[in-house]
């Protein structure tokens, strides 16, 4: 629902915060950035807070925010919104940032933390620190607000503010603790979401009492859900949560726990999940993940799988290959549409999947221009406790390993033999389609983009592969490289090449 306005003036700033009888109790209008004239109308009203909650009454506030992505924007222009239009509930704002970071192939690009720019807009005071190490709180600070901020507040800081420091999670904890709850909901294609207000604890993270929290059945993930769309969602009802909780004066001592309200919910959800950073590990192509292809990139970014590199010797040895991108349209696991020459009328159509049948592939036609091949990939075995003990054990007493790891298999012994490769890693092979070369007319006239060419289809994936980056290398594109290295055979031995 929005609300129409004229200007964004301070006189509509001050409607939105201030009680209308017209409104439920629980509805916040807030607007939109700076040059948008919408007031957006949050109307929230199923969260868990403590049963007939009188609101306490509190100093005026001044915060030290500290926060650094669009998760945290959110609800900084939120409390930015209610020190202007509220300066007796929020007096100041100071915010922390982390300082820009190099990122990219050489370490060539610099980023800003999208907050700063935020802050800076609003003429709020910018702090930038990468540690807390012989730092002091700004004077008069008596709360501190983190929200995705990615640094752990020292108790010393917490202790010097008069209500301490409470945060934002974008998750119903205790289920999925940790720095990466979006991402583990939407790779574990979670049906809900939901977002906590929790104090800041004095020994680690996400541990804090939990002082509000939304329900399960109020923030359904929509089908189809990106994870901007889910950031945004959880950000919008973050920055609600969190100011209606100062609004009320959940952060004045006695402080009151919710958790016990949550038991029933909690255990409806089935086992607690944590939600660890997303690590180099996360994407990595493995015969358990590789259905979920399509998912990994969109969520975490370029996926990865290993496979023997057989270009300068016979064994090979284990490389990383980067899928920098993937098409995952119907037309593109099947290219469907082949056309003739100008005026000839000629379409040849490639199979497609009805339902859970799939039609036979390819048809006479098909096969005529394209090829079956074997894509390998391989990861490397999980270690049972027995082995991890062996290992360790060896290692201790500087005897030779014999169950070897990947790191020192890629970077000891480059060449593999196959008794390497059975005894560190699991090899798996998918079903692959390409163009036949040469590339040029087909008999029947019949011409293919000369792009295609350098495309790897799965169809059992529905996807194809556009470019592949061998890892420490340029970019190169997709088929050259695998058929170079040999990843891509005609063969379905590992080593062998019929």
């Amino acid at each position: 629902m929005y609300f129409r306005s004229i200007a964004p003036c301070r006189a509509t700033l001050r409607m939105a915060s201030a009680p209308q009888p017209w409104l439920p109790s629980r509805i916040l209008l807030c607007p939109r950035a700076p040059g948008q004239r919408d007031v957006r109308c949050l109307a929230f009203s199923t969260d868990f807070v403590p049963a007939n909650y009188t609101p306490k009454q509190s100093d005026p506030l001044r915060i030290l925010f500290c926060g650094s992505d669009e998760f945290s924007a959110e609800s900084l222009k939120l409390l930015h919104v209610r020190m202007v239009t509220n300066p007796d509930q929020i007096r100041s704002i100071d915010v922390v940032v982390r300082p820009p970071k190099r990122i990219g192939r050489g370490l060539t690009k610099l980023t800003q933390p999208p907050i700063i720019e935020i802050a800076r807009k609003r003429l709020l005071r910018v702090h930038k620190r990468d540690d807390f190490n012989d730092w002091e709180l700004p004077p008069g600070i008596n709360l501190i607000v983190a929200v995705s901020f990615g640094l752990f507040i020292p108790p010393r800081l917490l202790r010097q503010a008069k209500y301490g420091g409470l945060n934002v999670h974008p998750s119903l904890l205790p289920d999925l603790r940790g720095a990466a709850p979006l991402h583990h909901t939407l790779l574990q294609h979670r049906q809900y979401t939901g977002v906590t207000l929790q104090t800041l604890d004095h020994e680690r993270f996400d541990h804090g009492l939990i002082l509000s929290q939304t329900t399960p059945e109020s923030m359904p993930i929509p089908e189809g859900c990106t994870f901007e769309q889910l950031r945004e969602m959880t950000a919008l009802r973050g920055a609600e949560l969190l100011a209606r909780a100062l609004r009320d004066g959940l952060h004045v001592p006695p402080l009151t726990d919710v958790s016990p309200m949550l038991s029933s919910t909690h255990e409806a959800s089935g086992k607690l999940r944590l939600a660890p950073k997303i690590r180099k590990e996360h994407s990595q192509l493995t015969r358990a993940s590789v259905g979920n292809i399509h998912r990994m990139q969109e969520i975490i970014g370029p996926v990865w799988f290993l496979a023997l590199d057989r270009r300068r010797d016979e064994w090979g040895q284990v490389q990383r290959f980067i899928v920098e991108e993937i098409d995952s349209s119907i037309s593109a696991a099947f290219p469907a549409t082949m056309s003739g020459p100008k005026g000839s009328g000629r379409v040849h159509k490639a199979p497609v999947r009805e339902g859970a049948v799939e039609t036979q592939w390819p048809d006479e036609t098909w096969a005529r221009y394209f090829e079956p091949m074997t894509l390998t990939m391989m990861h490397e075995k999980k270690k049972t406790a027995s082995e991890a003990t062996a290992t360790a054990a060896a290692a201790s007493t500087g005897t030779d390993i014999t169950i070897q790891t990947s790191k020192k298999l890629r970077g000891k012994r480059p060449n593999l033999s196959p008794a390497d490769v059975e005894a560190n890693y699991d090899v798996f092979h998918l079903k692959a389609w390409v163009r036949k070369l040469p590339w040029g007319p087909t008999p029947g006239g019949v011409r293919m983009p000369l792009k295609d060419v350098n495309y790897v289809y799965l169809p059992d994936l529905k996807c194809r592969l556009i470019n592949i980056t061998a890892a420490g290398k340029g970019m190169e594109l997709a088929r050259p490289l695998l058929e170079k290295a040999r990843c891509l055979t005609k063969g379905h031995d590992l080593l062998v090449q019929e």
